[in-house]
């Protein structure tokens, strides 16, 4: 099963390159057929508006790579310092 989620994945490549490590997933303007990631940075996650932001939420995640937080641990207690772990949360998605 692993390995076909792993070929189902690796069809999309292009040039046996991720979506997600193409430029198109650091552009602003949304392409269906591109990465359903936008990557950035935190430092050019700050500059753009509001309206930047929703208009990228509106077709895709936004991802800022780069090291883990430092002494986080995936546990109750590391997870607890995204958010309250007892709170409603409510999730989105196609299934």
């Amino acid at each position: 099963m692993l390995s076909e989620i792993q070929t189902s994945a690796e069809r999309l490549y292009q040039n046996g390159t991720p979506l997600h490590h193409l430029d198109s997933a650091r552009s602003l303007d949304y392409d269906p057929q591109a990465s359903h990631f936008f990557v950035t940075t935190p430092e050019q996650l700050e500059k753009l508006t509001t309206q930047e932001i929703q208009e990228i939420f509106r077709h895709r995640h936004i991802l800022i790579p780069g090291p883990p937080p430092r002494d986080f641990h995936f546990d109750s207690q590391g997870l607890a310092t995204l958010g309250s772990l007892t709170a409603p949360r409510q999730i989105q998605g196609i299934s």
